[in-house]
């Protein structure tokens, strides 16, 4: 069975919104994806998504300079943050932000959202 969470990404890079779709589409239901910070805002604002995948790295900002906005339209939104620098560090305090670096490994994201999900829950 899958879970009815629903879940948004926003990454420029085409390949990998696509990949990141299919790999968590084996769990889960409800996946969208935008490009750019500015369709990703819209999007999620329509959305209503429960998990947020953000790059850090957009062509129209920098992603997770922009978490505070993500969270001011759904505090308990769960925000995995990516980036390909191996550097990169979340520079706020938010306890429902995890971090991931590229390459990403599918299955560990899958793992921890169902492990924070029920199955056949509203999400």
């Amino acid at each position: 069975m899958k879970a009815n969470t629903r879940i948004e990404i926003i990454d420029d890079e085409e390949d990998l919104c696509f990949l990141l779709k299919l790999g968590l589409s084996k769990n889960f239901e409800s996946i969208e994806y935008r490009h750019n910070l500015k369709d990703g805002i819209e999007l999620y604002k329509e959305f209503k998504p429960k998990w947020l995948i953000l790059d850090n790295n957009l062509p129209d900002a920098i992603g997770w300079e922009h978490l505070d906005k993500f969270i001011a339209i759904n505090e308990h939104i769960n925000l995995i943050c990516i980036s390909a620098n191996p550097d990169s560090v979340i520079d706020k305090n938010i306890s429902n932000a995890y971090h991931f670096i590229k390459p990403l490994n599918v299955n560990k994201i899958a793992e921890l959202i169902l492990s924070k999900e029920t199955i056949n829950q509203p999400g």
